[in-house]
C-alpha cells in the first residue's frame, strides 16, 4: 500500500515504486518482471485547496483525458468512465507505432483529481490491462 496526499493506491506485490529515480518526476511503477511486460503507470494530483470545488462530472473526466491526444500523435482507441472507490473516473485509451497501448485516466472525488498514465512499448494482453484498471479502480481516500 502506498499513501499519498490526498489518496492510498494499493499495487499488487509485482509492481514496484520507482519514484526515487527520478525525484523531480511523477510517482512511478512498473511491475518487478519488466522484461517480459513493460508498461509504466505514472501519476500525479491536482489537489483542491479552497474557492470553488472542481466537481467534474464523467463527460469531463473523459474530456480531459481525451486531451493528451492534443498534444501527441496517437490513435483515439476508445473511452469509458464509471465509479470507483475514490469517486469516479473516466479515460481513453490510444495508441501509435511507438506506443501499441496507452491509457490515460482521471480520477476525482469532487475535490481532487488524479492523473494516471499507463503506457506500454508492447501491446498488452486483457490480462495485464485488467490487473492495471483494477488498480487504479481501487484507489481511495
Amino acid at each position: 500500500m502506498e499513501q499519498f496526499n490526498t489518496f492510498i493506491l494499493s499495487p499488487p506485490k509485482s509492481w514496484i515504486n520507482i519514484s526515487d529515480e527520478n525525484p523531480d518526476g511523477p510517482t512511478t511503477f512498473i511491475r518487478k518482471e519488466w522484461d517480459e511486460n513493460p508498461g509504466v503507470l505514472q501519476m500525479s494530483v491536482a489537489q483542491y485547496l479552497s474557492g470553488k470545488q472542481t466537481n467534474p462530472n464523467h463527460k469531463d473526466l473523459i474530456k480531459l483525458s481525451q486531451e493528451f491526444d492534443s498534444e501527441n500523435e496517437f490513435d483515439l482507441m476508445g473511452t469509458n468512465s464509471g465509479q470507483c472507490q475514490y469517486g469516479k473516473y473516466g479515460y481513453a485509451e490510444f495508441k501509435n507505432e511507438e506506443f501499441p497501448f496507452v491509457s490515460v485516466w482521471h480520477i476525482s472525488n469532487q475535490k481532487n483529481i488524479v492523473f494516471l498514465t499507463y503506457i506500454s512499448t508492447e501491446k498488452q494482453t486483457v490480462s495485464n490491462i485488467d490487473e492495471v484498471y483494477g488498480i487504479l479502480k481501487n484507489i481511495r481516500n
